[in-house]
């Protein structure tokens, strides 16, 4: 599950994992769209039994880490953007964070999007009024030559991000469940 805190509501996105996850396999989004209120999130984790919600301190870090703190269906990790051009996902369980590059984790998620690793529901250019669909097909994937490598750049569209953030976020922990199923097994 991963959720976007906007001024007025929360961005929230929830996908599913098949039975027996693994990395490469299609994660179904069941829950698409917006509530206003911590008490509505959790509502949610406890309808769709998430194990693992991923959430942005940011724009009110305070209410956030209270929140966090508190107790919930499923476990409550804070995401931390950095901005080194590199970091894979660092999870800190103890200190439930995730600390990730921007850029990565905004490659990584958009990557699963062409490679149609992630169903959405029919009708998902109509959720919002559209605004989902516009914020995953935005044009802000900027190719950057700068280092001689290949890499993209992101730029930040302030509020239009809430949406593709909250897919990310989604994205982080069924990637890292996929990867912890793989090392059970």
């Amino acid at each position: 599950m991963g959720v976007s805190l906007g001024i007025s509501s929360f961005y929230v996105l929830i996908s599913m994992l098949p039975e027996q996850a693994i990395r490469w396999q299609i994660r179904r989004a069941v829950h698409i769209g917006r509530v206003k209120t911590f008490a509505e999130v959790d509502d949610l984790m406890e309808k769709h039994e998430v194990f693992r919600c991923l959430i942005s301190p940011q724009a009110e870090p305070h209410l956030v880490q209270e929140w966090a703190r508190q107790d919930h269906y499923g476990s409550v990790y804070q995401v931390i953007y950095t901005n080194d051009g590199l970091s894979q996902p660092e999870w800190r369980h103890r200190e439930k964070t995730v600390r990730v590059d921007r850029t990565y984790a905004l490659d990584s998620a958009y990557a699963e999007i062409p490679a149609r690793r992630w169903w959405l529901p029919a009708g998902a250019q109509e959720i919002d009024g559209g605004e989902f669909y516009a914020q995953l097909k935005a044009p802000t994937r900027v190719r950057d030559m700068t280092t001689g490598e290949l890499r993209y750049r992101w730029t930040e569209t302030g509020s239009l991000d809430h949406f593709r953030d909250a897919q990310v976020f989604d994205h982080l922990a069924g990637r890292h469940e996929a990867v912890r199923e793989v090392l059970v097994l």
